[in-house]
Formats: structure tokens, sequence, C-alpha cells
């Protein structure tokens, strides 16, 4: 994992060109094209059931340890943690949104797209972008 401060973080996400790294690599700052999972156990995002989702999990838990956690409602995140949220599509994508210091979530789609602020009621709406509709995971990232 790509430990940065939040100035670091700030200068990254200026320079790195956008084509470089995915939703995963935005929301979890390694600022490369990210995929919750290991090369031996890959989930079926088509299924997305809740073996795909465990699969999912346990490797970023892996990736990212000790600085990720599973949590169950945003009132579970402590101080110096920023909340992540992961969701399935169903038709082989996954999606990832982060919520920032000042409050607000953003994501960014894949490929060239710019990072999009969004709110919190799209965040826990019941689908995002018109098709990542499978249950949410949220995560607490320990900030460095």
């Amino acid at each position: 994992m790509l430990n940065i401060k939040n100035e670091e973080r700030k200068n990254y996400i200026k320079t790195i060109p956008r084509g470089q790294y995915n939703c995963g690599g935005y929301a979890l700052n390694t600022f490369t094209w990210y995929f919750p999972y290991n090369r031996l156990e890959k989930p079926n995002f088509y299924r997305a059931g809740k073996k795909d989702y465990n699969i999912c999990i346990k490797a970023m838990l892996e990736h990212f340890s000790p600085n990720l956690r599973v949590i169950k409602t945003m009132s579970d995140l402590k101080q110096r943690e920023t909340a992540i949220a992961f969701r399935l599509d169903g038709k082989g994508d996954f999606h990832y949104m982060r919520k920032g210091k000042n409050g607000s979530w953003y994501h960014k789609m894949g490929r060239s797209y710019p990072i999009y602020r969004i709110t919190e009621e799209e965040v826990f709406n019941t689908s995002w972008c018109d098709r990542y509709n499978k249950p949410i995971v949220l995560f607490a990232l320990k900030e460095e």
C-alpha cells in the first residue's frame, strides 16, 4: 500500500495521469489499477454472491493489513480513518467510493474519467451509476 499523507495525496491526484489508476487505486491510495483479489483465488463478479464478496474482502484485508478493517456502519469509524465503500454489480465489475475529510464522498470510474463528488444519499442508494446494485461493504482505512 502506498502510505501517503493528505498533502502528498493531493499532489498525487494532480500529477498522476487519471488513466493510471482505477476506482480502487483512488479510494485505497495506491494510485494504480487495484483489483480486489489474489492470483490464486478470484471471485466470480458475474455471480457476485457472498462467497465472491468474501474473496474480495479477504484479499483487501491481506493487501492493506493492518491499515484496513471492515466496519458495519459509518459510526464505527475512528479518528484518523477514512471510510471506503465497496460494491459489486453482478455484471462482472466492482466499484469503490471514498469519503473525504470534508465529509463529501468521491469516486473515480475506470480509465481517464475524472474524480467525481457525490452525495451521501447517492452512496447509500440502491444503485451506483445505474449499475452497481449489490450489497455495500464498508471499510475503515487508517490515515498515515
